[in-house]
């Protein structure tokens, strides 16, 4: 009989730590994080997203790189968004180029939420052009997509292109 691959065990666990992040108990999640026994996409992402969204953009990233380098785990497109969310904060372009590459490589530019995420990255890192030349890419542009890059616009003083 084949598996299905289902692990009641993994999904348990990342279900608590995803609460635990999404809540901000920051140490208590990645103290989860680190007994795991199995790890899968979810728990990283969890973790990463914990990180970005409460303010910690080194620890995401530092996570993202260890989860690249040390782990059998491959990025998908929420974990990737996460890193460039934290790439962004911390207005790194070298590295959220880096994640860039990795997403071309692996064929994650082929979805929205990445497309989105990478418009935003160069927007905030000072890289407009770039960051309109993804959001022209994008086929599905949606009213988050377009404040920011409307938002890009105004903060860069070019307010006349943000209306084009």
């Amino acid at each position: 009989m084949k598996s299905s691959g289902f692990k009641p065990g993994v999904v348990i666990s990342n279900r608590l730590l995803d609460m635990v992040a999404k809540v901000g108990f920051l140490e208590q999640a990645r103290k989860l994080f680190d007994e795991m026994r199995e790890r899968d996409n979810f728990s990283w992402t969890a973790m990463i997203s914990g990180y970005v969204r409460y303010d910690k953009p080194l620890e995401a990233l530092e996570l993202y790189r260890t989860m690249q380098i040390s782990e059998k785990s491959i990025s998908n497109k929420f974990t990737v968004s996460s890193a460039l969310a934290a790439a962004s904060v911390i207005q790194c372009l070298r590295l959220g180029k880096e994640i860039h590459g990795y997403i071309t490589r692996t064929g994650l530019d082929s979805d929205e939420v990445v497309w989105s995420a990478l418009s935003d990255m160069y927007g905030k890192c000072g890289n407009i052009n770039e960051a309109r030349r993804i959001f022209d890419k994008m086929v599905d542009r949606d009213v988050v997509s377009w404040t920011a890059m409307i938002g890009r616009y105004f903060e860069e003083g070019r307010r006349e292109e943000g209306f084009v």
